[in-house]
């Protein structure tokens, strides 16, 4: 169990960066390195400028009581088989000078290095067909991996299942504590967990159906880069159910008329690369609203993240509830 009433509570950006520069040689970057934080979540994420050359890197610092040491390492393990074993874009990670791609600040929170990415950020306008497609292409070339790889002895990631998703000690944290969430609202979104816990026990786990995912494959984890989209952030990557990554990119999907656009495209996408039948595009609307109810217990649980309020807060819980309320009456979950 994730203990969020800890994780974050002793956050400190200017200790932290201390911690991080007498670390900077083990990867040539000299102490006096500029160092720019450049998100915060269950991690948080620094940008590196060297002032002899301008030569970038990315450190992500862990939180202790998140992902374990095994875990990272496993993240890392599985990056390094796509990067090497696919022509999926993704970013890469840096190993030090001695070719360790996991180290330790002083205090004992894990240290990982990335690549530095000269791109842009996506922008899909009012039109978010194309980027729902990107995202349904790199899934399947991902779930192709992931249904071939053999990961290796003392592989670790999280388990996304039902119960560490909305279960009483789920992973991101209790939705019941959810932002703004009305006693009316409440009895909303307790009917669709008990809906969801049903079709998903009957979806099943089986081999066809869950595997190694990434867990995270949103609009906001892809940047463009000189060759095109590059897929972001392995961090919550783990074994769940393959279609939960359409639910990851349905995040930010607020009406049901997006939802059911979105779903063509990324299926069209998904298609591209790899079958998906018709019974597998009839349970996405079933992942969307698990997302969103998994993202409205994640942003209760993360009052230390910017973002979990600014994008997450309260508005988001009234724009899940109307989800919900029309997926619940179109029967579509």
């Amino acid at each position: 169990m994730t203990n969020w009433d800890t994780i974050g509570t002793d956050w400190n950006e200017q200790e932290t960066a201390n911690a991080i520069r007498n670390l900077l040689p083990k990867w040539g970057f000299p102490i006096e390195s500029s160092l720019s934080l450049l998100s915060l979540s269950e991690n948080a994420v620094f940008l590196v400028e060297s002032p002899q050359d301008n030569t970038r890197l990315i450190l992500r610092v862990h939180f202790e009581g998140y992902n374990t040491p095994a875990e990272i390492d496993a993240e890392l393990t599985w990056l390094c088989a796509i990067i090497d074993e696919t022509d999926l874009e993704t970013v890469k990670p840096v190993p030090t000078l001695r070719g360790i791609l996991r180290n330790t600040l002083a205090d004992g929170r894990s240290i990982v290095g990335f690549e530095y990415i000269d791109g842009v950020p996506l922008e899909h306008g009012n039109d978010l067909r194309p980027t729902m497609e990107k995202l349904g292409e790199m899934a399947a070339k991902l779930h192709l991996h992931s249904k071939k790889w053999c990961p290796p002895k003392g592989f670790q990631r999280k388990r996304w299942d039902f119960k560490n998703c909305l279960g009483e000690h789920a992973i991101f944290g209790d939705w019941r504590k959810s932002v703004g969430l009305s006693t009316d609202g409440y009895k909303i979104i307790a009917k669709a967990v008990t809906v969801l816990e049903k079709r998903l026990l009957s979806w099943g786990t089986g081999i066809d159906q869950f595997g190694l995912i990434h867990g995270d494959a949103k609009s906001a984890n892809l940047l463009i880069g000189s060759a095109g989209p590059i897929l972001l952030d392995f961090d919550d990557c783990g074994f769940g159910w393959y279609l939960y990554d359409f639910g990851c990119a349905s995040t930010d999907l607020n009406t049901v008329e997006d939802i059911d656009i979105c779903i063509a495209a990324w299926v069209k996408g998904y298609r591209s690369v790899s079958p998906l039948s018709q019974r597998e595009e009839l349970m996405l609307p079933t992942f969307v609203l698990l997302r969103r109810i998994m993202t409205m217990a994640w942003a209760a649980s993360h009052s230390f993240s910017p973002v979990a309020m600014q994008d997450y807060g309260v508005t988001y819980t009234e724009l899940t509830l109307n989800c919900v309320t029309e997926l619940l009456s179109r029967d579509l979950i």
